[in-house]
């Protein structure tokens, strides 16, 4: 089942203005002519000029500290961060007095844990520390909660929150799969009508050859995939377990029991071994044995895949010893078979 994880992003307000007052009333430089009051700190600005009418922006804290240098053209004071706009270039400085972005860019969003980065067409990702997440190269990014789908020329690929390359950007479409019941999820991804996945840590697991991939079994932890109306089973770490070759499965306690070609029957164990190949009309599982049915005569495996009894007999049972009992003819004699434990 796809897991719905999109990632609302919560845009930082901008900071209440309390108030405005003349630099005369306060013990600041001569040159700023107003201030403006904020939570954070003080906007000032200056006039180039007493015949101009165009200003320069900075900020101060209340303790007389300059925070933003009195350069800029404007300046918007938000919860988190302060944005400074000069020459149509874009800049992020924090309340401490570091500018976080050095790079200029067309629009900046301020977001509650990261600030996103525009530049024409592009887009890209940073903290509020200053560290480079994404660079801004990317067409569109899609935020989830495992990380960011990014888009690049049609294509896309999935980074981390930490800017790591998990999924490299050279596919059509991503999307994510979830087990709910073992609470397990993967990354598929898809390319010219086929897929394959990934794991979370950029690993793949499965080839892009299937036509579709489904990993919401209730108590397994494997996942399907198929191909050409024939499905397989792929463990979370990558290792096939069952060959793409069979038409269902059904999932016991101990073994997973396949219906191959011609509706016929095998079994495997969850960690890809092959007990019983699928060539039977039926399968039945008891304790200390498999029990195989064709052309109504049965046979037996031992769990490990060896024959224990040829299918050859009439009627066959396991005893509560954990023996097999045969018969070749409906009035024949009970023929103990003992089965080592």
């Amino acid at each position: 089942m796809e897991k719905n994880n999109d990632v609302q992003l919560s845009v930082v307000p901008m900071s209440e203005c309390f108030g405005t007052i003349s630099s005369a009333e306060l013990q600041l430089p001569d040159e700023i002519d107003e201030v403006r009051f904020y939570k954070k700190g003080m906007l000032v600005c200056k006039r180039l000029s007493k015949d101009s009418t165009k200003k320069h922006y900075g900020v101060y804290s209340y303790s007389g500290k300059v925070i933003v240098p009195i350069e800029f053209d404007g300046i918007i004071l938000y919860e988190t961060a302060i944005i400074v706009s000069k020459y149509n270039a874009i800049k992020v400085y924090s309340y401490s007095g570091e500018c976080i972005i050095l790079s200029s860019f067309t629009s900046i969003m301020l977001y509650e844990n990261i600030i996103v980065t525009y530049a024409t067409d592009q887009v890209g990702l940073y903290s509020y520390d200053g560290k480079c997440i994404l660079p801004t190269k990317f067409s569109k990014l899609d935020f989830r909660e495992e990380g960011i789908i990014v888009y690049k020329d049609d294509l896309c690929g999935f980074y981390s929150y930490e800017g790591k390359l998990i999924v490299p950007i050279e596919f059509d479409e991503i999307t994510f799969e979830v087990n709910h019941w073992k609470n397990l999820s993967i990354i598929i991804v898809h390319k010219n009508d086929l897929c394959g996945s990934y794991t979370y840590d950029g690993k793949l697991i499965i080839p892009v050859e299937f036509d579709s991939i489904y990993v919401d079994f209730s108590d397994s932890e494997l996942i399907s995939v198929c191909k050409k109306d024939f499905y397989g089973l792929y463990s979370y770490e990558g290792k096939l377990i069952v060959p793409v070759e069979v038409k269902n499965f059904i999932f016991e306690e101990n073994a997973i029991i396949v219906i191959g070609k011609n509706y016929l029957k095998g079994l495997y164990s969850y960690d890809g071994r092959l007990i019983v190949p699928a060539e039977y009309d039926e399968i039945e599982l008891c304790p200390n044995a498999v029990i195989t049915i064709k052309n109504d005569l049965s046979g037996a495996y031992s769990y490990d895949g060896n024959i224990l009894v040829p299918c050859k007999y009439f009627d066959l049972f396991c005893t509560n010893e954990g023996n097999i009992k045969t018969k070749k003819t409906r009035t024949g004699r009970w023929v103990v078979h003992y089965i080592p434990h």
